[in-house]
């Protein structure tokens, strides 16, 4: 994997102007550098020794309490899915989003002097989901474009990467990582927020 540290806000800007903006980039921030990537699914399997047949139950029980959280009745298994990722369910999902400056609010809002960094990858090297194929039954990693179901998925210009075997860290050829130097965490961070 390509990685790039920058120590300076040109260096930060200059980054996203070389490489993200014609290219159809995804991003994902992460607020500490020994963050794998990989989803919440799949790092609950690795530390509890479980299988993931359990997904499945846990999943089927979301289902059954959600309905307060819907803002639509008629959703199907993909969406619910990532209903149940932004509300705390360890699921096969990995959030990315399509906002290079939202990746870099999620690497650096805890504004620790540690290194943070932002995953980019071309969204055209993996295959969308068919949506005719259950979430749990994908044979490879796919990009998920989920409707705009919650204001949340909106707001973060949210997409996913679903993971058919969630334990294992994703990697791709075009996947990227800007390190991004600890002392520069809270100069990007009040940046994005004001």
């Amino acid at each position: 994997m390509k990685t790039t540290t920058i120590t300076s806000l040109d260096e930060f800007h200059q980054f996203f102007r070389n490489r993200c903006w014609d290219d159809h980039y995804i991003f994902r921030g992460h607020s500490k550098l020994k963050y794998k990537l990989m989803p919440s699914l799949g790092r609950c399997i690795i530390q509890n020794k479980k299988n993931n047949t359990i997904e499945n139950s846990y999943f089927h029980e979301f289902k059954r309490l959600a309905f307060p959280l819907l803002e639509y009745n008629n959703i199907d298994d993909w969406e619910m899915l990532a209903l149940a990722q932004h509300n705390g369910l360890n699921t096969r999902l990995l959030d990315w989003t399509e906002n290079p400056l939202v990746a870099a609010f999620f690497a650096t809002k805890d504004h620790k002097n540690e290194g943070s960094c932002i995953y980019l990858m071309k969204r055209n090297e993996l295959d969308f989901v068919d949506y005719k194929t259950h979430p749990f039954k994908i044979d490879n990693i796919k990009l998920f474009r989920p409707k705009h179901i919650n204001k949340r998925i909106t707001a973060q210009s949210g997409v996913f990467t679903v993971h058919n075997k969630p334990e294992i860290e994703l990697s791709t050829p075009s996947l990227e990582r800007m390190i991004i130097n600890g002392k520069l965490n809270i100069d990007i961070y009040l940046c994005l927020s004001t």
